[in-house]
C-alpha cells in the first residue's frame, strides 16, 4: 500500500518491505509503551569520520534488537557503498524523507499490533542513547517505527 502522492526510490522501497517483512515473519518486537517495532529506522553518516556528509537510512532494529549506531555503521556499510539503501546529501535531509517515508508504516500499524497480541512472548526492545545508556524504545519510536534521527 502506497501513500497517495508519496514516490519511492528501489532503496526507500526496500525500507518499507523490511517493514513488512518483521510482520510477516513473526519478529514485530515491543517498546516499553507496548507499541510495535519493526524498523526503528537510523540515520548514519555514510563516511563514520564525516557528519556533516551524506547520510544513509538503514534499519535500527535487526534481529530482534535495537541496534546502536557503531553497530549499524559496521552491519550496513558494504550495503551502504553497494546502493541498497536511500543515501541523502545530509542528515537533515534524510531526517525529513524517513519521516516521509514513515508514513507507509503508520499505515499498517494495526497489522504490527495484530502480530504483537498474537505473540505469547513479544519481544521486548530498549533503545541505545548517545553515549551508551539505555533507554525505553518508547522515547525515540513512534507508531511501529522510529522516524529518522541522526544520532542513535
Amino acid at each position: 500500500m502506497a501513500r497517495k502522492g508519496l514516490t519511492l526510490t528501489p532503496q526507500e522501497q526496500k525500507m518499507v518491505d523490511y517493514h513488512r517483512n518483521t510482520i510477516r515473519g513473526g519478529g514485530v518486537g515491543m517498546d516499553q509503551e507496548g507499541r510495535p517495532v519493526t524498523i526503528y529506522t537510523n540515520t548514519i553518516p555514510v563516511d563514520e569520520k564525516r557528519e556533516n556528509g551524506p547520510h544513509a537510512n538503514v534499519p535500527g532494529y535487526v534481529g530482534g534488537k535495537i541496534r546502536s549506531r557503531d553497530e549499524l555503521q559496521q552491519l550496513f556499510k558494504d550495503e551502504i557503498a553497494e546502493g541498497k539503501w536511500p543515501v541523502y546529501k545530509s542528515g537533515k535531509v534524510a531526517d525529513k524523507r524517513a519521516k516521509e517515508i514513515h508514513q507507509v508504516m503508520d499505515d499498517e500499524v494495526g497489522e504490527a499490533e495484530a502480530v504483537l497480541k498474537k505473540s505469547k512472548n513479544p519481544n521486548k526492545v530498549t533503545a541505545y542513547k548517545k553515549g551508551g545508556a539505555v533507554k525505553s524504545a518508547s522515547a525515540r519510536a513512534d507508531g511501529c517505527a522510529i522516524r529518522g534521527k541522526t544520532r542513535a
